[in-house]
């Protein structure tokens, strides 16, 4: 009896997986948008009062589901359908670490701004404001840059889920002032400077808007502030409203 002998091959296939490198979407997200008035027809027919023309976003910078988001901001107040930054806005006022949801008609909570002013200190909110260009302007959701020639400064700041980093850099050789602005539409607020460690800390006590008007929400915007140098000169300063 013969005896058949079967040839048996076996095929070894090997996959090499090639993964693309990732993508970042950062790139298609316009944080501008939603920032200035709608010029569309529905929206010069149906806004009452000429609120619902601006969808009330920010350009903020901050992490999904972060503590605290970061604004450039061009309006100083917490009122109800008033977010803190206008793109048609020309003075700059600061950035500030807001908790304004965006595309809402709602208030900011708690939230303070630092600005910085070079040269000579001019107190009062006229004062230290400045001019600002959309061109010397570039945000994404993690990063935010605006550099003030006027002030010889540049600004940028980026954000973790539970602070955010704000740098100064000076262009020239100059006195560098910070100032920190607790945005309570009711003065119940604070600035304390240590001298000693250089910390800055502070709150701004959230009031209702809609049942109990004017009373307290129960909650304070509270801040830390470390600077990376050690300042020279401190104080505080208070601006009555008319």
């Amino acid at each position: 009896m013969s005896t058949m002998k079967k040839l048996i091959t076996t095929v070894f296939l090997s996959f090499i997986l090639v993964l693309p490198k990732a993508q970042s979407l950062l790139q298609y997200v316009q944080p501008f948008t939603g920032t200035a008035p709608s010029t569309t027809i529905s929206a010069q027919r149906h806004s009452e009062a000429g609120s619902e023309k601006n969808a009330n976003t920010i350009p903020a910078v901050g992490l999904p589901f972060g503590m605290t988001q970061f604004t450039p901001q061009t309006r100083f107040t917490e009122k109800k359908c008033v977010p803190p930054y206008f793109y048609n806005d020309s003075l700059f006022s600061g950035i500030r670490a807001t908790h304004w949801i965006s595309g809402s008609c709602m208030q900011d909570y708690g939230s303070f701004t630092v600005m910085p002013v070079t040269g000579k200190i001019r107190i009062g909110k006229s004062g230290y404001q400045t001019l600002f260009s959309h061109e010397k302007e570039s945000t994404t959701p993690a990063y935010y840059q605006l550099l003030l020639p006027e002030q010889n400064l540049n600004i940028e700041v980026t954000s973790t889920l539970r602070c955010g980093i704000i740098k100064f850099t000076m262009l020239k050789n100059d006195s560098l002032h910070l100032l920190f602005t607790p945005n309570s539409d009711f003065a119940v607020c604070s600035v304390n400077i240590n001298s000693s460690t250089g910390d800055i800390t502070g709150f701004n006590t959230a009031h209702r808007i809609y049942q109990g008007k004017g009373e307290k929400a129960g909650f304070d915007g509270c801040y830390y502030f470390k600077p990376s140098k050690k300042f020279t000169a401190s104080g505080t300063f208070l601006i009555i409203k008319f």
